[in-house]
C-alpha cells in the first residue's frame, strides 16, 4: 500500500532531519557542513576534525557516495 510506504519514508526523513536538533539538545551549537571526499579517508578525516575543533564531530547520510553531512557539535561557550 502506498499509505504505509509514504509513512515509512517521511519517519525516515523526520529521523534524519532530527539529527542535528538532537546534538543541539545534548552538547550546544552544531556547525553542519555538506562534504565531499573519498570515503576511505573517513576514518582520518573524522580524527581531524575533532582534533582541529576540540569537539564532537559527526557524520551521517550518504557516505556511500562520497558525500557526507557533517556535524561539529561545540560545547556551551565555545
Amino acid at each position: 500500500n502506498n499509505v504505509y510506504k509514504l509513512e515509512g519514508i517521511n519517519k525516515i526523513w523526520k529521523i534524519r532531519e532530527d539529527v542535528a536538533v538532537a546534538a543541539v539538545y545534548e552538547k550546544g551549537k552544531v556547525l553542519a557542513y555538506d562534504i565531499s571526499f573519498d570515503v576511505r579517508e573517513w576514518p582520518s578525516l573524522l580524527t581531524y576534525l575533532r582534533e582541529k575543533t576540540q569537539s564532537h564531530v559527526m557524520g551521517y547520510g550518504h557516505i556511500g557516495d562520497g558525500n557526507l553531512h557533517v556535524n561539529i557539535i561545540l560545547p556551551e561557550g565555545k
